[in-house]
Order: C-alpha cells, then structure tokens, then sequence
C-alpha cells in the first residue's frame, strides 16, 4: 500500500514538472519566437517529447470552409497532402471543444493515422487550440503503443494547447504585420513607376516585375491591348524563354469569359492547357494568377504570373491587395493613354506650347479619379496676370502675345514634371500639381510667384518692356480632409475664388484653400 502510494506521488511530481517544464518552454516561444512556421515545428516536436509519443501533427483550422490544412509534423517521414477533418479525431475534438484520446486505434478502423514506414498508430490525443475562444487549429499526437495516453495526458494536451493558440497568435499577428508592410511596400513601387513615366510599356515591365515579386511567383508576362479584341502584345516576359510576340485569347472561350469579368482570377484547370499552348513552357505551371488590368470597363491589358510548385492558398486572404495592385497598375495606363492622346492630338496652345484647356480638362478629370483612388491629394493652382491689359494697351498685343509665350516659359521651367501648366485662356494660366499637398502648391506659386515679379519682360527686338505682376489662388483636394473627390467644376470653382480673392486683396498674392464637402 504504502509503495503504491510512493508511486502515484512520483508519478504526479512527475506531472507537475512535466507540465511545469512546458509552460516554461511555451512563454519562451511567446517571448523570443515570432516566425509563425518555427512556432508550428516547435510546437509539433514539443508536444511529441513531452507525451513520450512518436509521431504529431498541428493543423491551422478555416472555419469558412471548414478545413484543417497541415501547418507543422514531427516524426512522419511523409506528411498527408490533405488533413481528411471528416474522419479525424481532430473533427471530434473541435465539435466537442475539449481535448481526447483513443488507445486503440483497431476498434476505429476509419478513422485517419499517418502512415508510418515501419509500424503502426496504435492511439492517438487529440486536442483543439483554442485563443480567445475561438478554435484556430488542433494538435494530433501519434503512439505505436495501446493505451498510450490517459487522462493525465489529456489534461497536459489541453493546457498546452491553450498556451500554443497564444503562441501562434502572436506568431501570426507579427507575420500578418510583416505581410501588410511588404503590401504597402510593392503598393509603393507600383504607384511610383506609374506617376513618373508617361510611357506604357515602361509602366507595364516594371509593374509586372513588382507583381511577380509581391506574390512571389515564376513566372510574369505583361501584356498591353491591341485593337483587336482578347489580342495582347507582350511587353515583359520574366523567366521565360520563349520569345512571345503575340497573345491571342479568341481560341479559348473559357479564358475569354474570365477575363471579361475584369477582376483577378486564378485557376488549376480550366485555364492552363490553352496558357501551355503558347508560352511553350519546359515545365508545368500548377498554378495560375492573372490580372486584367480595367478602367471604367475597359480592358486596358492584362498581367499572367505563375508557379511551377505552389502550395500556399494565402492568395484568397490577399485578395483585396491583388486586386488594388491590379487597379493602381490601370489607372497609371489610363493617365498614360490620355497623356499619349493629348500629345498625339496636339492638345497644345499655339502661342505659349502650354496644355490648352482641352488638355487640362482632360488631365484634371483623370488626376482627381487617380488621387481619390489612391487617397493621395491634387491641388490646382490658378493664376492671372495683373493689369495685362494695360499692358497691352501701351506696348500693343504683339508684344502682349510675347510676354504670354514669356509667362509659360517661366511656367514649364520651374515646376515638376509630373505636374501640367495649361493656358486656361487669355492671360491667366492653371497649374495642376498630382499628389501636391497644400503647403507645396504653396510653395509653387510662391516661386512662381517671384519669378513672374523679378522677370525682365522683352518686347520682339529683345528691349524691356516693364516688369508685371501675377496673383495666384489654389485649391487643395486632401483625402484626409474631404472623403470623396471633388468634380473638376468644383475645384477649378474654389481655385477662382481664392483667385479673385488675391486680386480683391491687393493683386501680387498667393491665397490657398483645402476644399470641405
């Protein structure tokens, strides 16, 4: 009696150092272990070792689709492509919320073991990681032994578990973190090759390279649109050796209908025997994403990235992130498309080779649909020359004509090349500065400003004329003020009224406005 005795006290010391030991080890992983797949291994052997089991398997549960994907294994030479929930114990775990065992696995011959090389499962634990309340995932443990486990284990498995649903919380929080400023990163570099360059396919290359590199793919192709409709020139072609100068979908009824949806799609199937078909590639693509790349339903091109071995389903969490790089990509063609049609059009002032006020029309509407997508600011600034008739009076309209074409000069040499000086008609003149805030518009007409106040007006046989003065009034689009963009009439309206303000208050001024709707 009194051995018994001994021996069920050694035994619960045992467990209490067990269980002391784990605890230990699990705020060590909170503490110093932020990298989500070293959390899952760590877990799998940890609980491994510490049930004097052979084998483990944590999974990451999808309460959506109600599946269990394998995360992390211990001792299994070849891990299950697919966790089966339907005939786990995981399964039972989950629905009853509570670790459990069975020692032996004969009486349950459905139910899912791991195959192992040279023996056995004989029991199995099962135990729901549980944080907050919520299931995220179960722990599997494997024993070649009968009556393998007990209720002691099950009470250890169930505080451990606990404790690892924190671990891989803060695990996933920190990877989740580092993935939302990777996001922003390429979001970044997209938005930046697409604001200063006018040119498509320079647009398109590097855009796709960014692509590929954010989801991490194979293979890239970037194409723009012909004329003809579901044709596409290839621009870039990154790891693929094949020379493509042509993509035409019309043969392909199936990738026609997904890409006139105009979103991001991907597929294993249906799409990749015509995409084998004319890329030729050594290799088979398991996996497929494109991106149409649309602007008011128009199809402007699209971009193809690929995998040869892909296994993360993580694109359908960032799905939001692939579509906005996708319409970041377009609406940077679409400024592109204008901006080439204007120079194709000629949309130029005669005297001054300024925009005209087609130009700047048509540039003002693109811009602000381009900063409220993008939540970046736009501001406009208007300005006027003072008293230019008079000037006209006395030295005439010829030489008036000259100091127009003088003032555009000054305009076109002292602002951004992202930004467009138009002539908006007769003597006054717009200036429309994408993603200026209101402290640099500003500081623009302030410089502009000067420059017009200090400038040494000539008439045509080059003899100064008189100095003349200009007064300037901007208005700022700021997304972190106003929600919602405001029309071209709107903003040009509130630039004319800081305008006229400028010239009640004197002339030679600067008066700004943020607009507030």
């Amino acid at each position: 009696m009194k051995r018994a005795y001994l021996h069920s006290f050694e035994e619960s010391e045992h467990q209490s150092d067990l269980l002391e030991t784990s605890l230990a080890k699990i705020g060590a992983i909170l503490n110093s272990q932020l990298n989500l797949s070293d959390t899952l291994n760590t877990i799998a052997d940890m609980v491994a070792d510490m049930l004097r089991a052979n084998q483990s398997i944590v999974t990451i549960y999808d309460t959506k689709e109600n599946q269990l994907s394998i995360a992390a294994t211990y001792g299994i030479n070849v891990p299950p492509i697919a966790f089966p929930i339907n005939i786990s114990l995981s399964q039972r775990a989950i629905h009853e919320y509570k670790t459990i065992y069975i020692n032996d696995t004969r009486n349950c011959p459905d139910l899912f073991t791991p195959k192992l090389l040279f023996s056995k499962v004989r029991s199995i634990i099962a135990a729901p990681i549980i944080h907050t309340g919520n299931i995220i995932g179960t722990i599997e443990v494997y024993s070649r032994s009968i009556n393998g486990f007990n209720e002691n284990a099950a009470d250890f498995l169930s505080v451990l578990a606990h404790h690892a649903g924190a671990a891989i919380n803060a695990a996933k929080l920190y990877e989740d973190t580092k993935q939302k400023l990777l996001n922003e990163k390429y979001l970044s570099a997209i938005t930046y090759s697409t604001s200063f360059t006018f040119d498509t396919n320079t647009i398109v290359d590097e855009c796709t390279h960014h692509v590929l590199n954010a989801l991490n793919a194979d293979i890239g192709i970037g194409c723009l649109s012909t004329d003809v409709e579901y044709t596409f020139t290839p621009i870039s072609n990154i790891n693929i050796t094949n020379k493509l100068t042509e993509i035409d979908l019309n043969p392909f009824p199936s990738l026609k209908l997904l890409i006139n949806k105009l979103q991001p799609f991907n597929s294993l199937n249906e799409v990749l025997p015509p995409i084998h078909s004319f890329l030729h590639l050594p290799l088979k693509i398991n996996y497929l994403m494109i991106l149409p790349l649309a602007v008011n339903k128009r199809l402007l091109g699209i971009i193809l990235v690929g995998w040869y071995n892909f296994k993360s389903n993580k694109h359908k969490e960032e799905y939001s992130f692939i579509k906005m790089m996708a319409n970041q990509v377009a609406i940077g063609l679409e400024k592109a498309h204008f901006y080439n049609q204007i120079k194709s059009m000629a949309l130029s002032d005669g005297l001054t080779k300024l925009a005209n006020r087609r130009n700047f029309d048509m540039f003002l509407k693109t811009e602000l649909r381009r900063a409220e997508s993008l939540n970046k600011p736009l501001s406009l600034i208007m300005l006027d020359l003072d008293k230019f008739k008079q000037y006209n009076d006395t030295f005439g309209h010829i030489n008036g004509d000259q100091l127009l074409q003088q003032v555009g000069a000054i305009l076109k040499h002292n602002v951004r090349s992202i930004d467009l000086p138009a002539r908006y008609g007769g003597e006054e003149f717009s200036i429309i500065l994408p993603e200026g805030n209101i402290s640099e518009a500003i500081s623009t007409a302030e410089h502009l400003r000067k420059e017009i106040e200090s400038y040494k007006f000539t008439n045509q046989s080059g003899i100064f004329t008189k100095h003349i003065t200009a007064s300037f009034g901007i208005a700022t689009y700021d997304p972190n003020i106003t929600m919602n963009a405001p029309s071209s009439d709107t903003i040009i309206a509130i630039a004319d009224k800081a305008l006229y303000q400028a010239k009640q208050e004197g002339r030679n001024r600067v008066i700004s406005s943020n607009i507030f709707q």
